[in-house]
């Protein structure tokens, strides 16, 4: 019970230290405590789980390491066979240009022979097989090389990036699809400008 001597204009004393109540809609009392202040956590009894965790966290950091040094050779071991690959076919390609250029000396020695009669016609037909396998062999060499170079800009980094537009088409001019019409007696199938689709 207050007294009337703590009584003050705000309330009682008493009353005020007391932890507030309130009634729910069931009837029920429902208290609110709680506390103010810094909190310390100190693990006197953790068995080692700490420095197991600081462990655990070590080993992880050491394993990132590890597959980032995996990567960074994986990427130098390819660029160098890349390199390597590139440098064989450019070797090659300069040996069959040379090949070519023999072949193509032999074919107009063997043509001169014959046409003197020293000769038969047999030499030159055989020169001449022997040039066009040379130029055959040439051409699948400059194939592979420009594959392998391909190979060796797309190790080094490079590429076409996303934000990288593609390049615009240039439509045919009005006079030049007119003159191609007229002449090839066929009419185009669109009227759009971008399609090049014609029917006869």
């Amino acid at each position: 019970m207050c007294n009337r001597r703590s009584f003050s204009a705000r309330g009682c004393d008493k009353c005020r230290r007391r932890p507030r109540r309130r009634v729910a809609a069931t009837g029920t009392a429902i208290t609110f405590i709680g506390g103010i202040g810094p909190a310390v956590y100190w693990p006197v009894l953790d068995f080692g789980t700490l420095d197991a965790r600081i462990e655990v966290a070590d080993y992880r950091a050491r394993e990132a390491l590890l597959r980032y040094k995996a990567k960074v050779l994986g990427a130098v071991q390819e660029v160098d066979q890349a390199i390597a690959d590139y440098n064989a076919e450019q070797s090659r390609l300069n040996s069959l240009s040379r090949a070519r250029s023999a072949a193509l000396e032999a074919v107009k020695l063997s043509s001169a022979r014959y046409e003197r009669g020293l000769t038969d016609y047999l030499n030159v037909l055989d020169a001449e097989r022997q040039q066009f396998e040379l130029e055959a062999q040439y051409v699948i060499s400059r194939r592979v090389a420009g594959v392998q170079l391909v190979a060796l800009y797309k190790a080094l980094g490079g590429g076409r990036e996303h934000y990288q537009a593609v390049p615009p088409i240039r439509t045919p001019e009005p006079a030049i699809a007119a003159a191609a019409g007229e002449f090839s007696g066929v009419r185009p199938i669109s009227t759009d400008p971008g399609l090049s689709q014609v029917q006869p």
